[in-house]
C-alpha cells in the first residue's frame, strides 16, 4: 500500500500490516480525526522465528518482492520517507500484535524503515516486540527521525512515558535522530527515557541528539534498562 497526503482516523481505528504486507508512506500524514482523542496507530505484524532479510531488502523499492527462497512471506513492513508524519496515536507504530511486547509477543518481527520523518504527540511513538535469536537481528532503521512532544499533546498533567520501547530485540539502528520535548506542562520522571529497553541491544550513532528536559549536551537519548 502506498500513502501520500493526509489521512485522519477515528478513535478505535488502526492500520494493520500483516506478514507479507508493505506500507509505504511518502510525504504522508496519519493523524486523529478527533482533536482530543488518540487513534490506535499502525500495527505491523511478523514472525519472530524468521529473519528480516527479505522484507528489509524489499522495502527499498515498491516494486521489489518480499518473498524468501521457499516462497513464504514472513514479515510485514512500513517505510516512512519525505517528511512523513504519524501523530496523536496511542502507539504510532507497533511491531507486533496483541497487548504485550515481550515474553512471547504474538506476530512480532514487523520491520520499520523511517528516514527524515516525524513522530509527534503520540502516547508512544514506536514499540518493538520480542524478536531475534543468536542467528539474526532486527534490521529496522531510524535515520534522521524526529520524536517530538509539544503543547498540543493529549497527556496534560501526566508523566511522559518512553518514546520508544524495545524488548528482547537487538540491533535496531538509530542514526541522526532528534528527541524533542517543548511541552510546558508535561511532567518529567525518571522513567521518561526516550528509549526504554529490556534484554535488548541498541546500535546508535553519535550524531543522535536530545533536546528536552533542559538537557542539551547528550549525544544520544536517555535509555532506561528494565
Amino acid at each position: 500500500m502506498y500513502l501520500s497526503g493526509e489521512f485522519r482516523f477515528w478513535p478505535g481505528a488502526k492500520i494493520v500490516v500483516k506478514p507479507g504486507g508493505r506500507l509505504f508512506m511518502e510525504s504522508a500524514k496519519l493523524t486523529s480525526f478527533c482533536p482530543n482523542e488518540y487513534w490506535i496507530g499502525v500495527e505491523v505484524q511478523g514472525n519472530n522465528t524468521y529473519s528480516q532479510n527479505d522484507i528489509a531488502s524489499s522495502m527499498t523499492s515498491q516494486n521489489s518482492a518480499a518473498v524468501n527462497t521457499d516462497g513464504q512471506i514472513n514479515q510485514g513492513g512500513i517505510r516512512m520517507t519525505k517528511n512523513s508524519i504519524i501523530e496523536f496515536a496511542n502507539i504510532g507504530v507497533k511491531l507486533f500484535s496483541g497487548n504485550t511486547p515481550f515474553f512471547g509477543a504474538s506476530n512480532s518481527g514487523g520491520f520499520i524503515s523511517a528516514q527524515e520523518s516525524t513522530f509527534r504527540n503520540n502516547r508512544r511513538d514506536i514499540s518493538f516486540g520480542t524478536f531475534g535469536s543468536s542467528t539474526f537481528s532486527n534490521l529496522s532503521k531510524l535515520i534522521r527521525v524526529r520524536f517530538e512532544v509539544n503543547n498540543q499533546h493529549l497527556n496534560v498533567g501526566n508523566a511522559l512515558g518512553p518514546r520508544v520501547t524495545q524488548f528482547q530485540t537487538n540491533n535496531v539502528q538509530y542514526r541522526g535522530c532528534q528527541w524533542v520535548n517543548t511541552s510546558s506542562d508535561l511532567v518529567s520522571t525518571t522513567q521518561s527515557a526516550n528509549v526504554q529497553s529490556q534484554e535488548a541491544l541498541l546500535l546508535k550513532s553519535a550524531s543522535c541528539i536530545i533536546d528536552d528536559y533542559a538537557t542539551t549536551t547528550a549525544t544520544f537519548p536517555s535509555v532506561f534498562h528494565g
